[in-house]
Order: C-alpha cells, then sequence, then structure tokens
C-alpha cells in the first residue's frame, strides 16, 4: 500500500497496489478533475513531484515530452512507491477538492454493447459529445435525443 499526497491541500491517501490514484481519491471522498476514467482525455493530468507511478494512459493525452517532465494521467497511474502528486493545475479550489465527486456515471445499452458516460457540464459538456458520436454512428437524432433526456432524467440505464 502506497501513499499519495495531494498538494497543495496536503491531504493523503492510502492507495491498494494497483489501485489508480483517481479512483483512491474519489473513493476516500476527494475530488480530482476527470473526464473518461481510462487515461485517453487528459482531464485528470497531475504532476509527479516524488516518488514513482506506472502509467498507462494514451500517448495522445500525455505526450513522452510531458511524461518526462513528471506528468501523469491520475485515472490510470498506480503508485509504485510513496509519491505527492501536485494538482494545481486542475484550478481547484481547497472546497472543491475536498467535496467529492459530485458527478454521476450513466450506463445506457446500444445493441449488446455497453456503454458508460460521465456528463461533467460543469467542466466539458460530455453529454452533447456522446450525443453528436452516437448521432454519427448511427444516422439519426433519435438516439442523440433519448441520450439527452437520459443526462436530464438521471435515469442509470437507458436502450438506445
Amino acid at each position: 500500500m502506497s501513499q499519495v499526497r495531494f498538494t497543495p491541500f496536503g491531504r493523503t491517501i492510502e492507495c491498494a497496489e494497483g489501485e489508480p490514484i483517481l479512483s483512491a481519491a474519489l473513493s476516500r471522498g476527494y475530488f480530482l478533475r476527470y473526464g473518461c476514467k481510462h487515461g485517453g482525455c487528459g482531464t485528470c493530468k497531475v504532476l509527479v513531484t516524488d516518488g514513482d507511478l506506472e502509467d498507462s494512459g494514451s500517448s495522445f493525452a500525455l505526450t513522452r515530452a510531458d511524461r518526462s517532465a513528471g506528468w501523469a494521467l491520475a485515472c490510470s497511474s498506480r503508485p509504485l512507491s510513496d509519491c505527492v502528486i501536485d494538482i494545481s493545475a486542475m484550478g481547484l479550489t481547497e472546497d472543491e477538492f475536498l467535496a467529492g465527486d459530485q458527478v454521476e456515471t450513466f450506463e445506457t445499452v446500444i445493441g449488446s454493447s455497453k456503454i458508460q458516460f460521465t456528463p461533467q457540464k460543469k467542466f466539458f459538456d460530455t453529454t452533447q459529445n456522446w450525443a453528436v458520436a452516437l448521432q454519427d454512428i448511427y444516422g439519426g437524432d433519435d438516439a442523440a435525443s433519448r441520450l439527452r433526456s437520459l443526462a436530464k432524467t438521471n435515469t442509470s440505464k437507458v436502450n438506445l
């Protein structure tokens, strides 16, 4: 188990072996900005000021130069030792950080495929992005309109 300290707020969490930093922070009542939770979008970019991480995030979201400079993706990084992580670049206030995750993840089924998405209107309009993507893939407004409806009603599942 590794200790992960978040600066500038001076809070420390324990991170189980193999547990991503983002998951550990959210499950312990802290908030970090995130989008995809899979290392593809770069929203959870943090600066590692001490310690070692294993980061399996996309090279599109984080370049080799970024990694060399100490940047990592909290959603796909797992501590290999005790670490200090600077989250200043996220622009969070201490109140936001301490408020915990205020975002709900939704799940939808398209045919036999299950898709999870997280609308985060405060940070960017993920719902709109999914709606446009579904419209392009499935060729019509029906899927897009049903997805928008899902986000507005806070329903946990919808069949498109």
